[in-house]
């Protein structure tokens, strides 16, 4: 029994695995479809505000790691420490899913947003 239980493990090592790599922020190597993004909501900063530059770095992307930087993305209200909130779809699951900053996101924190494959599926 132990034995088997062994062998199943280094079986599926190799699978989760497949030897291939994650090529960051890579356009054309997955499905990423941005919906929306969000620079400032917590002070008042219309939903969806930077949505446009988001999708521009990471759609068709498997792995897309991003840098919140105000002076890229502008500064929708002075004076308030802004949050960061995406959402985002990859392919075939549909499902919505969501990343996150505290405020003050613009100073330069990143947030990983991630379609990866699992046995091929998205």
């Amino acid at each position: 029994m132990t034995i088997k239980t062994i062998v199943l493990v280094v079986g599926l090592t190799g699978l989760v695995g497949c030897g291939q790599s994650v090529v960051v922020n890579q356009k054309g190597s997955g499905s990423m479809q941005i919906l929306s993004a969000t620079y400032g909501a917590n002070c008042g900063a219309p939903r969806g505000n930077v949505t446009d530059h988001l999708a521009n770095m990471c759609n068709t992307t498997e792995k897309c790691e991003y840098r919140i930087d105000y002076q890229v993305i502008g500064d929708p209200r002075r004076g308030c420490a802004k949050s960061y909130e995406a959402e985002y779809r990859c392919s075939t699951s549909g499902d919505t899913r969501t990343v996150s900053a505290p405020a003050e996101a613009g100073g330069g924190t990143v947030v990983t947003l991630e379609c990866l494959r699992l046995f091929g599926i998205f």
